[in-house]
């Protein structure tokens, strides 16, 4: 759904945290989409999302599950996205971001 936002370039997905870290810190990466799957978030995940935003990253968070909000807002992320979701909704949230 990102392709579809014209004001965004998708540089790349990557399936662990690790790596999309690694990623915007060495870019320059301006908006970081993480799909959160375990609730809690484990901590080793929460100091590296800290690191990337202390670089100037924001963080938007997506996740099926309504638990992570909490932790998402706790985390001053940039936005939380509840999925399934839409193309405009994520424009919104990218928009807001920027």
């Amino acid at each position: 759904m990102i392709i579809k936002i014209i004001e965004l370039r998708l540089v790349r997905t990557y399936a662990a945290l690790v790596t999309a870290a690694k990623t915007c810190l060495e870019n320059n990466i301006k908006i970081l989409f993480i799909n959160l799957y375990d609730f809690p978030v484990p901590k080793k995940d929460i100091a590296l999302l800290e690191k990337i935003m202390e670089y100037g990253t924001q963080i938007i968070m997506l996740s099926y599950k309504i638990g992570v909000v909490k932790e998402a807002f706790a985390f001053d992320a940039g936005d939380f996205i509840m999925l399934p979701t839409s193309a405009r909704r994520l424009w919104k949230a990218s928009m807001k971001a920027l």
